[in-house]
């Protein structure tokens, strides 16, 4: 007895499926065995290194810290030196309006 085409494509289809099925199956076996094989002996070496970013990472938030502390107080001196220079200006123009206001009512007398 003579199989009919579409039988025939019909267990070719299913021998396919099953064939991808252990294939895929065979695949995420050794993937898992793969990744349970290096996480044994490598675990240590990779939880030190994951510390060790993290500790650069910390050491870095550190600096920037010191950075933006250091730039606070320069820019705290700027703001401080910028007011002393205000005040000066401002004893300067007490000064000067004095002296004006001195020679305005010596020029008086004198007329």
């Amino acid at each position: 007895m003579k199989e009919k085409k579409s039988d025939r494509n019909t267990k070719i289809t299913q021998y396919f499926i099953v064939d991808c099925n252990k294939e895929l199956n065979s695949e995420s076996h050794s993937i898992k065995n793969f990744e349970l094989h290096l996480s044994e002996p490598e675990r240590k070496l990779v939880e030190s290194e994951e510390r060790l970013r993290i500790a650069e990472s910390s050491k870095g938030e550190e600096e920037r810290k010191w950075i933006q502390a250091e730039l606070r107080k320069r820019d705290a001196e700027d703001k401080a030196g910028i007011a002393d220079q205000k005040l000066k200006d401002s004893e300067e123009q007490i000064v000067l309006i004095d002296l004006k206001q001195k020679k305005d009512k010596k020029n008086r007398y004198i007329i």
